[in-house]
């Protein structure tokens, strides 16, 4: 159910991914176990009948976590005169901030 969680563009979610990526996980613990078992070192499988539910997660943004746009300008400016790669950090976080980015998407 939480797999087919998708946002507007049709990708699974944050949530969804790692909702697959716990029961991949789950998998391949619960194969290690049932080799186990046919090589005698279990008697059954112990992963059978345990059940477990992802935790609930927050989505809300907390106000008082994220700067304001002055908080950002005086953050950008003391970057930008760091010596040696100030100029460059000051474009990078510019970009994530100004234009939404992500890391991977500012680095050219």
């Amino acid at each position: 159910m939480i797999s087919s969680v998708s946002s507007r563009s049709g990708s699974p979610s944050v949530s969804g991914q790692f909702a697959q990526r716990g029961s991949r996980k789950r998998a391949a613990v619960n194969e290690v176990f049932v080799e186990a078992v046919e090589r005698g070192y279990f008697t059954h499988n112990p992963f059978i009948g345990l059940r477990w539910a992802a935790p609930e997660v927050d989505d809300a943004v907390d106000p008082d976590c994220v700067p304001n746009p002055i908080q950002v300008a005086r953050l950008l400016e003391a970057v930008r005169r760091l010596p040696g790669r100030g100029p460059h950090l000051y474009a990078f976080f510019g970009c994530l901030y100004y234009a939404g980015m992500r890391p991977a998407e500012a680095i050219p």
